[in-house]
């Protein structure tokens, strides 16, 4: 009879194997350079600490997402691609830890059920979209997000992972911010790499992803989690962390201009005071005004003016600005495809090209090529119609319902401390949701990575791996 293999020489064979895919995958893409050669050690090394130390892959996954990682140093450093490879390492960590220690990658049920199905749902339209070669190739770029987000979530096996994985991406938006800061009081003209950019006509700060809402719409995910820990701090180095950071991001925040950012600020803040007992509630009104006040020494000329309509209630449509007639065209547009395909919507990703031809039938503006619907819930309507949108609004709503339960359970425990942050987590989901008003499908990781953790949020607080970091 033959000898089964042992684990260990199971991991080997696997970390063999996945090494000489990366090896080929690298080559392919650096034609053999010594700089794709230097990234392959690289990525061998981070593989080996983590074997260590797993709970980096938690960091690492944060780190790449939130500062565009591949994209940048792709673009501006010449280096391949690197999101498919650490995608790979991580999934590779899971696997080997799972045949050595039995440590099974946690993504809850509900998780999995919610993003895949969703992601199903989208790649079902291309059987019926009339620019199915747009739907195919915008369902698959989703698909490959989802996939990103889930092995993020697999990674994220405790609390504890959990929260450094926010923390993560607090600190590195904070970083991101600083570099912003520096650019703006010195007048420097470099971009860092592209991970601190500032869009030219308007100088508002778009941070790595050149674009000032997306990246607003990140500083005020982040926001509700260092809120909390000034709030609820467990000791007085939280409160402290999340003071500093918290200053930080809502100075980012304001560079970036972004009305629908500065929206769902105040939004959640108002929902923080709401939630908070009647004996605290003074104290975050306090905190809140004097961040407002103070916050007002970083309000940019271009962010003054595009409030500059809010202040005038009797302004008619004409004197609005360009960005603002051109979501009411979108919308406009959107709500028209829904009405005529009202169940199903025209397929994923048809409403760029089917934009035209409708606004010049509303008579709207005029653009020489398509426009995003700048709503995600616009364009779910339009793309994937009342079945899409009910679907999308019900993941939704579990995922903000969801913390809020848990952090009763975790009451009842006296397990304050990881009741907040689950009720940290639900306002930041919160803060999403009200951007994404006024913002597409665009850059969708860490809104998917947030819902996909609240509604596993259950599971995961009770969740006790057989084994931490080795």
């Amino acid at each position: 009879m033959r000898k089964p293999l042992s684990k260990g020489l199971l991991a080997k064979l696997l970390l063999g194997g996945s090494l000489l895919i990366a090896a080929v995958y690298i080559f392919l893409n650096t034609s053999g350079t010594l700089a794709g050669l230097a990234l392959l050690a690289a990525l061998a090394g981070c593989l080996a600490i983590a074997w260590r130390w797993p709970s980096l892959c938690v960091v690492a996954m944060a780190v790449m997402t939130i500062a565009n990682l591949s994209q940048n140093l792709n673009g501006n450093f010449g280096l391949p691609p690197i999101s498919q490879p650490v995608v790979a390492g991580v999934t590779l960590l899971l696997v080997m830890r799972l045949v050595v220690y039995d440590e099974r990658p946690f993504v809850s049920l509900a998780t999995w059920g919610a993003l895949t199905g969703y992601t199903v749902l989208g790649g079902a339209s291309i059987l019926y979209a009339q620019y199915w070669g747009v739907a195919a190739a915008t369902s698959y770029s989703f698909a490959k997000d989802i996939v990103l987000v889930l092995v993020t979530l697999a990674a994220i096996r405790t609390p504890r992972d959990m929260r450094l994985y926010l923390d993560t991406v607090i600190v590195t938006l904070c970083i991101i911010c600083m570099l912003g800061f520096y650019r703006y009081l010195t007048g420097s003209t470099s971009n860092f790499g592209g991970f601190a950019a500032i869009e030219f006509v308007q100088r508002r700060f778009a941070g790595p992803i050149t674009d000032a809402n997306f990246f607003a719409m990140s500083i005020a995910a982040a926001l509700p989690i260092a809120v909390g820990r000034i709030l609820h701090g467990p000791a007085t180095g939280s409160r402290i962390f999340g003071a500093m950071t918290g200053a930080i991001l809502l100075a980012g925040l304001l560079l970036t201009a972004s009305r629908g950012g500065l929206v769902a600020v105040v939004l959640t803040m108002i929902v923080f005071v709401a939630i908070m007992p009647p004996a605290q509630r003074l104290r975050a009104m306090l905190l809140i005004g004097v961040a407002a006040v103070v916050s007002v020494v970083f309000l940019s000329d271009a962010l003054m003016d595009r409030l500059g309509f809010l202040f005038s209630p009797t302004s008619v449509t004409p004197t609005l600005d360009v960005a603002v007639q051109g979501r009411l065209a979108s919308w406009s547009v959107a709500w028209k495809l829904f009405v005529e395909h009202p169940f199903l919507g025209v397929g994923i990703g048809n409403f760029n090209p089917y934009f035209q031809d409708s606004a010049l039938q509303l008579g709207l503006i005029f653009r020489g090529e398509g426009r995003s619907a700048h709503s995600l819930y616009f364009e779910t309507a339009a793309e994937l119609g009342l079945v899409g949108l009910v679907v999308l609004l019900a993941i939704f709503g579990a995922a903000v319902i969801r913390p809020f339960r848990v952090a009763a359970a975790l009451d009842r425990a006296r397990e304050t401390d990881l009741g907040h942050d689950c009720r940290a987590l639900s306002i930041s989901l919160l803060a999403i949701f009200a951007a994404r008003i006024f913002l597409h499908d665009d850059f969708p990781v860490q809104m998917w990575t947030l819902v996909g953790l609240a509604l596993g949020l259950g599971k995961l607080v009770r969740y006790q791996p057989l084994t931490t970091d080795r």
